[in-house]
């Protein structure tokens, strides 16, 4: 076979070939999202919030046919993640938002992403997700869903209490 460096790559190569058909087969199963980022909660059957992605779920995205909504701004480093999802032709949108606090545009645009690609997934991240909790708990509640059942939902991944705060605000702005 060569010199260990030949079977490693071979090894790598076969791995990944058996993780791109479980992959698949989970998803035509309708099997629970693999692991796209160090921290990720799904939030209904379709959509996942997550911190940045792992590099490695790039293929996976792709298999899956999702929606990455990319809520990091440019100085935070998009560029290579844009190129690298786009070029596998992921479907990407860039909504940069630089605070926990959202807009009713942003929520509405979040609401028109999901709506787009009926069936399809849609992961919405940011660094560590916190920004993505914050946007899908503003668009749930422009969905009309009370506040204790927003702030249970995205509970799992905002783990910062300026988020919960700005989720709070977004709620009392609307009333």
């Amino acid at each position: 076979m060569g010199d260990g460096l030949e079977m490693t790559v071979m090894q790598r190569l076969v791995f990944l070939a058996f993780s791109l058909s479980v992959l698949a087969a989970c998803v035509s199963a309708g099997a629970q999202a693999p692991r796209l980022s160090y921290a990720q909660h799904a939030v209904s059957d379709r959509v996942t919030l997550a911190g940045v992605l792992d590099a490695e779920a790039y293929d996976a995205l792709r298999a899956m046919d999702a929606t990455v909504v990319e809520l990091r701004t440019a100085p935070e480093g998009v560029q290579d993640e844009a190129r690298a999802l786009v070029s596998r032709g992921v479907y990407y949108v860039h909504l940069p938002i630089g605070t926990p606090s959202v807009s009713h545009e942003d929520a509405a645009y979040l609401q028109q992403i999901v709506d787009a690609r009926p069936g399809k997934p849609v992961v919405v991240h940011c660094a560590s997700g916190n920004r993505a909790a914050a946007l899908w708990g503003a668009m749930r509640l422009e969905q009309g869903m009370p506040l204790e059942e927003v702030l249970a939902e995205v509970a799992p991944i905002a783990t910062k209490q300026p988020v919960v705060d700005a989720i709070k605000k977004y709620a009392s702005d609307r009333d």
